[in-house]
């Protein structure tokens, strides 16, 4: 038969440091939560001093502490979100330094507003603070220049979303809230974390199940693992399939050892059947370290689904209770940059199906990804 090979694409410009991470660490509600954020990078308006993210083992966890100097009255109404905190970390109504001495050795939290990033930096590490958390008053984090101050800086300034500092806010009214802030890298003795591979998705986006049970060809997902830790480990993986009736199908996988901070290319664990029944199907890779326990176990679980109708195996589908078209893809939670793939070929199959078509679909009209393209190459 002849081969056809098509190759879809859709790229964009990845940019910070993928090991460069906002963690929740506690409460429970929040923990492990991965927060999208700009920071302060030792260059231009910014101190040389002050901590580079892009180093390994380069990070700051502590507990969140507002900055209130009661000091201002009212809401800044020049915002999308006015809020009477947007004046506060300034200078006072009489052109006084803030003063709070709670921050001492605390991560201060600040909303956006009525004065430059880098004065509010500066005077929360005047009060002891190990690192500033700016909240946007109107969506997205920003990139955020020194200004007067910036150059004088020696703490990490970083900027969340509105609606994560709205979030954060809340957990901080129901008690204390830790966060780590930096590259994980070294940053613990053990420490694996698994992801879906960007360029590589799953195999096969949609295949016949007839592919799968001739046995020759599989479909389950691409992943990376990196050792994050600064000791070496030997990845554990095991793979768990639930499906309708209670179909289950379990795998595990013991690796040779990873060096300490290094990745692995993306491994597929093969996943053959005989019998698909019609329904839905749910993949868990979940991570493990032989012998060790794994310091942040957060980033160890990948998931991701597929289903059956009639003679298609596919992460694309209907929703059979409310015919909803789903749409799987990866990866939904990032917001800067991003590189999907998927691969529909003809190659000494059983039967002789052909790829009909091809359906794209944004998921938001609203995202700050950049620099999108389509490409598709045909060999």
């Amino acid at each position: 038969m002849k081969k056809i090979l098509l190759i879809i694409t859709l790229f964009t410009t990845i940019g910070a440091n993928s090991q460069v991470v906002f963690k929740g660490v506690s409460p429970s509600s929040i923990s492990g939560n991965s927060f999208v954020f700009e920071w302060a990078e030792p260059t231009g308006s910014w101190s040389t001093t002050i901590p580079d993210f892009n180093l390994q083992n380069t990070f700051v966890q502590d507990t969140l502490e507002l900055v209130v100097d009661n000091s201002w009255t009212g809401n800044n109404p020049a915002y999308t979100i006015p809020h009477p905190l947007a004046n506060e970390g300034c200078f006072d109504a009489n052109g006084g330094a803030h003063s709070q001495p709670s921050l001492a050795g605390k991560i201060a939290v600040v909303w956006r507003g009525t004065c430059q990033f880098g004065l509010k930096a500066a005077l929360a590490e005047n009060n002891g603070a190990v690192a500033i958390v700016i909240i946007n008053h109107s969506g997205a984090p920003v990139g955020m220049a020194g200004g007067d101050s910036g150059l004088f800086i020696n703490i990490p300034v970083v900027m969340i979303s509105t609606t994560d500092g709205q979030l954060l806010l809340s957990e901080m009214a129901n008690g204390p809230v830790e966060v780590f802030i930096g590259n994980k890298t070294g940053s613990s003795v053990n420490d694996l974390g698994s992801s879906k591979d960007v360029s590589n998705i799953s195999k096969y986006g949609s295949v016949p199940t007839s592919f799968v049970q001739n046995g020759l060809n599989n479909f389950d997902l691409g992943l990376t693992i990196t050792n994050f830790g600064s000791d070496d480990n030997i990845p554990v993986l095991n793979q768990t399939i639930t499906g309708p009736s209670g179909y289950s199908y379990d795998t595990t996988i013991t690796y040779g050892l990873l060096p300490a901070a290094q990745d692995t290319d993306y491994t597929y664990i093969p996943y053959r059947e005989t019998s698909l029944a019609t329904g839905e199907y749910t993949i868990n890779y979940n991570l493990s370290i032989q012998n060790e326990t794994d310091q942040d176990s957060s980033d160890n679980i990948v998931t991701s689904s597929f289903s059956v109708t009639n003679d298609v195996l596919s992460r694309a589908r209907t929703d059979q209770s409310t015919g909803d078209i789903i749409s799987n893809f990866y990866p939904s939670n990032y917001t800067l940059a991003m590189s999907s793939c998927m691969h529909l070929y003809e190659e000494n199959l059983p039967v002789g199906t052909g790829a009909e078509g091809v359906y794209f679909s944004v998921s938001s009209d609203s995202t700050p990804l950049s620099a999108e393209y389509f490409s598709s190459c045909y060999l």
